[in-house]
């Protein structure tokens, strides 16, 4: 998951979710309409704090990695460490 960083939140403020990850993605090189392709989801502040109290409570971007063999997601490796 890439979260910005706390000199961005500022500017995070001011902006959706959604338009701060179609930013981020453009610098990239990257148009908005590749991010189902590439299963990445925009995630509220609220979200992330959801998924863990360690996160700081800012817009997201999660990425869900696929198997490259049939683009299906990935489990979690829920026995690591081996």
């Amino acid at each position: 998951m890439t979260t910005l960083r706390p000199r961005q939140a500022q500017r995070a403020a001011a902006q959706t979710p959604r338009a701060l990850a179609v930013s981020k993605l453009s610098e990239s090189g990257l148009p908005a309409s590749s991010m189902s392709p590439l299963g990445l989801d925009v995630l509220s502040p609220q979200e992330v704090r959801a998924l863990s109290q360690t996160f700081q409570q800012l817009p997201s971007l999660r990425f869900s990695y696929l198997d490259p063999r049939d683009r299906t997601p990935m489990r979690a490796a829920l026995a690591w460490p081996p």
